[in-house]
């Protein structure tokens, strides 16, 4: 049985919302003023308001895009180191996944996790001493990064027996890198990807227990 599924339940509730904020991120936004002007004539004085209140808006803004760059790159800053991930395979689950509808990719990423936390057999044979690691690598993305390919597994390594099946190669790439992420820094890591992209891996380092030690973020494009 798996060793303290619940520590892994809140780090895919974590990635969850991240993803979402992704999926919003390619979104166009049509201001709702804007759509009211084009469902009905607006009078001129009513314009004239409006714009005002548009000007009023626009220094509000700035500074909300400014504070969200701040914590952005002071997040990010250290993920200019790199670290090459070559000859990783894993062994646990892999589908496809709808990140453009937020139910539909909610439902797929939990079922997914679901799925590996049910394959008792797997658990069963990690070798807990070793301290071993968990890869959720997102690859295969469209081009509107509304859907990818998610594989979950441990490090083959780290297994008792070699014979499972569902392998998977994470990509031999350079990867930028940050190390010890919390989970609210996994959200602003998502947010901060300049996509296109090619490869997510989140890595967590598990301790004898079960528990995680440590998240890294890293990323290929």
């Amino acid at each position: 049985m798996m060793k303290n599924n619940l520590s892994i339940q809140l780090v895919v509730t974590t990635f969850i919302i991240g993803a979402i904020v992704i999926s919003v991120w390619f979104t166009p936004v049509i201001d709702r003023a804007e759509q009211a002007e084009i469902a009905q004539p607006v009078q001129p004085a009513q314009r004239v308001e409006r714009e005002v209140l548009k000007k009023e808006s626009k220094p509000v803004d700035a500074a909300i895009e400014r504070e969200r760059i701040v914590k952005v790159n002071h997040v990010t800053q250290p993920a200019t180191f790199s670290e090459v991930l070559a000859g990783i395979t894993i062994v646990g689950v892999e589908a496809s996944i709808n990140m453009q509808s937020t139910a539909d990719m909610e439902r797929e990423v939990n079922a997914l996790w679901q799925q590996f936390k049910d394959k008792e057999a797997l658990h069963q044979n990690v070798n807990w001493a070793s301290k071993p690691k968990i890869y959720a690598h997102y690859h295969n993305f469209n081009k509107t990064v509304t859907e990818a390919v998610l594989s979950i597994g441990y490090s083959l390594d780290v297994l008792l027996l070699s014979s499972f099946e569902n392998k998977h190669s994470v990509s031999s790439n350079e990867y930028q890198i940050k190390r010890n992420v919390s989970q609210p820094e996994l959200i602003l890591q998502w947010q901060s990807i300049k996509y296109p992209v090619s490869d997510v891996v989140e890595r967590y380092a598990l301790d004898s227990s079960g528990d995680i030690t440590q998240i890294d973020f890293l990323y290929a494009q």
